[in-house]
């Protein structure tokens, strides 16, 4: 995520992903000395991967892009993994709030992804 994560917000999606896939939870992140144990812990996160762990930018991407659902940041790389995914499984994505300029409009929706509020 860019800018301040609300990790509440987060934490309600991720459950109510797990909830509905029952998979393992997984963090893509191009940080992953950023994510400590006791975040890892509360948002229920199975596993952190990171360019060390799948090195090519595309590897990532399907694998993001494979899971049962995917929560995207606001970031494109994200979004471009739940075009990948198509219609299978839910996506979540950020509706920012309290921004000027809103990057990712109505239009860049598809199928029946789910919006969720982010700072």
């Amino acid at each position: 995520l860019y800018g301040k994560a609300n990790l509440g917000k987060l934490q309600e999606i991720i459950e109510v992903s797990s909830a509905s896939s029952g998979g393992p939870v997984w963090l893509f992140t191009d940080s992953p000395e950023d994510v400590g144990v006791e975040l890892t812990s509360q948002l229920g996160v199975d596993r952190v991967l990171g360019p060390n762990i799948l090195p090519a930018p595309i590897e990532n991407m399907i694998a993001m892009s494979s899971g049962a659902n995917l929560i995207c940041a606001n970031s494109t790389f994200s979004w471009w993994a739940a075009f990948l995914k198509g219609p299978k499984g839910t996506v979540f994505f950020p509706k920012a709030t309290g921004v000027p300029i809103r990057v990712f409009k109505d239009d860049m929706v598809l199928w029946d992804w789910t919006g969720y509020d982010a700072t």
